[in-house]
């Protein structure tokens, strides 16, 4: 058996959120994520925030959920990679009742010219293995509420773009002949979380909103740009409030 036959239609697992949390009482129906502390440490200072519940302490130690009342929504770091970002998400869908997911970080880009701009993707490549547990095995998984992001961003006039992701468990392993290949096929950016995250929430029937900023360049040889810098620390603050923004735009319940 291969990674291609890991999804099983209408499986019942071993193992569930519910073996390890007890649900909360729902504040909302959605969430605001981001993956950088830069992003957190801004919202922190900025925004009127509670919160709303710290998740148990695991290998990894604690991550704290908050509420910001201003846009309705709960706000929290992911960690970084597929896999536990996407289990993440899962809990929370179960833990607080989520069904819509907004997120957003950096990503690299393949043209030079989306430095610094918003990129909302409209598929990604599956070159990561969390996704073919939780969605027919393919090359790429469209991302179903790009449409939504990008008339979000359109109607108030927010540069962006759009274009074919690729997401991939291995950043040291972004070779020539596969950049090259997915340049060919319309790839714009390349990200480690989104063709995963978007598997599970289709298959547990949340929505997912997703966007980038061009942060790193990818091509023939690797320009690092800013990443940990100012102008790096700039993108993630100017995309934490189009995310909130969001992320108040799709939130339907309030306290």
């Amino acid at each position: 058996m291969s990674i291609l036959d890991a999804f099983e239609i209408d499986a019942e697992p071993i193992i569930t959120p519910g073996h390890f949390y007890q649900k909360e009482e729902p504040i909302t129906d959605t969430a605001v994520v981001c993956f950088s502390y830069k992003a957190l440490d801004f919202v922190l200072a900025h925004y009127e925030h509670e919160i709303y519940l710290t998740m148990p302490a695991t290998c990894n130690g604690k991550i704290c959920i908050y509420y910001l009342p201003e846009f309705r929504v709960l706000f929290f770091m992911s960690p970084i990679g597929a896999s536990i970002a996407g289990g993440l998400l899962q809990e929370m869908a179960y833990l607080a009742s989520i069904s819509k997911f907004v997120y957003f970080g950096s990503c690299g880009v393949l043209d030079p010219a989306l430095r610094g701009r918003f990129i909302a993707p409209t598929a990604c490549y599956r070159e990561e293995g969390f996704s073919y547990h939780f969605a027919p095995p393919a090359d790429y998984i469209d991302m179903k509420n790009s449409a939504y992001v990008s008339s979000f961003m359109e109607k108030r006039g927010i540069p962006f773009a759009t274009g074919k992701g690729w997401t991939t468990d291995a950043i040291f392993n972004e070779t020539k002949k596969k950049w090259a290949a997915r340049k060919k096929e319309g790839v714009v950016c390349v990200d480690m979380e989104a063709s995963g995250l978007q598997a599970i929430a289709d298959h547990i029937g949340v929505e997912l909103y997703i966007f980038f900023f061009g942060g790193d360049i990818l091509g023939e040889s690797w320009e690092c740009g800013d990443l940990g810098g100012e102008n790096e620390r700039r993108r993630q603050c100017s995309a934490v409030e189009v995310a909130l923004q969001i992320g108040l735009s799709l939130s339907g319940k309030t306290r």
